[in-house]
């Protein structure tokens, strides 16, 4: 069965949550308990490799991928010291 990853809801959502959240391959495949080239094999649209046990893997880890994070969710403007201060 051929799996067009452009199509797939699961990889839209996992591509989502790796440029939205600044994730790495290692970061996603350290939550999974996959290799790193499993995990980069899936966002290359390699989907022949992405099990069900993956992508629930996925979900039941949604707060750790939050977590771990690089990129912030919400832009905030900086305050200046001196306004905390007074």
């Amino acid at each position: 069965r051929m799996i067009f990853a452009e199509t797939d809801p699961n990889f839209k959502k996992l591509v989502w949550l790796v440029q939205t959240f600044g994730l790495s391959p290692q970061k996603v495949a350290q939550l999974t308990g996959k290799s790193r080239s499993y995990v980069a094999r899936i966002l290359s649209g390699d989907l022949s490799v992405g099990s069900d046990e993956f992508w629930g893997t996925l979900e039941a880890n949604l707060d750790k991928i939050i977590a771990l994070r690089t990129k912030a969710m919400f832009e905030v403007a900086t305050v200046k010291v001196e306004e905390l201060t007074n």
